[in-house]
């Protein structure tokens, strides 16, 4: 695997680029700020899916992952994670669970110490329910300012994660004037009943353009 690069922001600034080995500057007496991060600049020939939420998890979508051994990175909330472990989650092959908060809060006006809680309660059970501590945080809708990155990083997170591809109203919209997928994108889906048919359809524009789905956590350390 080759060495990745971040593309992104370290802070809430545009335009900023980070490579994976770097390590953000420490807080006055506290932890390091995450990186924010929206695609990866990689030489492989990879994309990231990752899929929000985790309320609705139909059969079909739940089938199609498994048959087709597809690495998915799921920003899940806790409610939803234990409701549905024993029946759905735990028996993906591939899938890591990571930090959507714990009730879904937009965070964008929340203070340091609220967010804060937040996240790190939702760290706390998703680490009791799947086994695996969080590495990676995605603020619900986006929404986020620069104590996330703070807050993030105090609960144990190096990165929280946009995308660089939307799929809202069941359009797969790359993040620009392209139509076509690139290695090192980031791609968002939720489990929405909808979203099964905008998988499908995003596998096969990575096959069109020559890509394989990966974990976000074998190029991010």
């Amino acid at each position: 695997m080759a060495a990745a690069v971040i593309c992104g922001l370290a802070s809430l600034s545009v335009g900023y680029t980070a490579r994976a080995s770097d390590t953000a500057p420490p807080l006055p007496g506290g932890p390091p700020k995450a990186r924010l991060v929206s695609r990866i600049d990689t030489k492989d020939r990879v994309a990231f899916i990752t899929i929000d939420d985790g309320r609705s998890v139909t059969e079909s979508m739940a089938d199609f992952i498994k048959d087709n051994k597809i690495p998915v990175t799921s920003f899940v909330l806790p409610e939803w994670l234990k409701k549905l472990w024993e029946p759905m989650y735990s028996t993906f092959p591939k899938m890591t669970f990571e930090n959507h908060t714990n009730t879904h809060r937009r965070l964008g006006r929340l203070s340091l110490e609220k967010q804060t809680k937040e996240l790190c309660e939702a760290s706390r059970l998703v680490t009791k329910i799947a086994g695996d501590a969080p590495r990676f945080f995605r603020p619900p809708g986006g929404v986020m300012n620069n104590n996330t990155l703070k807050a993030a990083g105090a609960c144990g997170m190096p990165y929280v994660v946009k995308w660089s591809v939307d799929t809202a109203g069941g359009v797969v919209n790359p993040v620009g004037a392209r139509t076509t997928l690139q290695r090192g994108d980031i791609i968002l889906l939720h489990y929405i009943p909808q979203d099964t048919a905008v998988l499908k359809q995003v596998i096969q524009m990575m096959k069109e353009a020559g890509l394989k789905p990966a974990l976000l956590r074998d190029y991010l350390p």
